[in-house]
């Protein structure tokens, strides 16, 4: 069976309809001149107050399609964001998480992305049979800085669960503190017959040097930021413990369409691997990257 584990890439469901101001307005005037064409002449001329109403009406009925729009994307866990997750939440028995940084008064709420996450694997936490998911899903839900778990049998009847701090965070957060607390919280909830051991995760981080020529026209410092930020993207895309990081991925973030002529990546030089008890971080607001306008 495959585990369904990033909702980013999940179609928009049907009802979500794809809209255009223009189209709503052609189809408008096509619906009128059918009913009356001694002004299809008119409604030709940008100018025609006629016309011009139109334009007023199609854009109203723009922002109506679009309040359906946003309303259908509240009710679906792969779209629903802010206060309507948090109530469609409220099917799963789940809420938000919160916390307050060390030497802080400044309450942090839990991201869309961390709460989509833990709403997506909850369903796995109410098995009791010991299963990979289930494993999972419990330690995500003993500590509220485990961002994500992966659970290996490393023989019969052993468990290791590996735990993954978010990416903001040093991996030295899971320490053995927040490790035992998890063992405890599993070893109550798993099967009898199972020694689970808690380890955290090393994080491979990624420095990435690149030399990138770019047509004429757009300013080199912007399609840094922009690289920048792509890398950035796909850092939290890829932070998942044992996933392996092709070159040709982290090329592909860099290339910006219309834009980028050419990319010399120096560093990372081969494809990232990532063992059972490892998650790859690119260091995106670290990355030596050199933009030459093309001669």
């Amino acid at each position: 069976m495959t585990r369904l584990t990033d909702l980013s890439n999940v179609a928009l469901p049907a009802v979500v309809r794809p809209l255009s101001i223009e189209t709503i307005l052609n189809e408008m005037i096509a619906e009128f001149n059918r009913i009356d064409p001694s002004f299809s002449e008119a409604l030709q001329n940008e100018g025609e107050p006629v016309r011009i109403a139109f334009q007023v009406f199609a854009y109203r009925e723009f922002l109506q399609r679009q309040t359906i729009n946003d309303s259908a994307r509240a009710i679906f866990l792969a779209t629903s964001t802010g206060r309507d997750l948090d109530n469609l939440a409220v099917f799963w028995g789940l809420a938000r998480r919160s916390s307050t940084p060390a030497g802080s008064t400044e309450v942090t709420l839990e991201s869309d992305d961390n709460f989509r996450l833990r709403i997506l694997n909850s369903s796995a936490a109410l098995s009791v049979a010991g299963s990979q998911s289930a494993y999972e899903a419990k330690a995500i839900e003993a500590n509220t800085l485990v961002f994500r778990a992966a659970a290996r049998r490393t023989a019969p009847g052993a468990v290791t669960v590996t735990l993954l701090p978010l990416i903001s965070q040093m991996a030295s957060v899971i320490d053995q503190a927040v490790r035992t607390e998890v063992a405890n919280y599993l070893r109550e909830r798993s099967p009898m017959t199972d020694t689970v051991t808690v380890e955290t995760a090393s994080i491979v981080d990624v420095s990435v040097n690149a030399t990138i020529t770019i047509y004429p026209g757009p300013d080199p410092t912007t399609v840094s930021n922009q690289i920048r930020s792509n890398l950035e993207q796909l850092s939290k895309d890829r932070y998942v413990i044992g996933q392996n990081l092709a070159l040709n991925v982290i090329l592909g973030a860099m290339y910006i369409g219309g834009v980028t002529h050419n990319i010399v990546l120096t560093s990372p030089s081969a494809n990232l691997t990532a063992n059972q008890s490892q998650a790859i971080k690119i260091n995106a607001s670290g990355a030596t990257l050199t933009v030459n306008v093309i001669s």
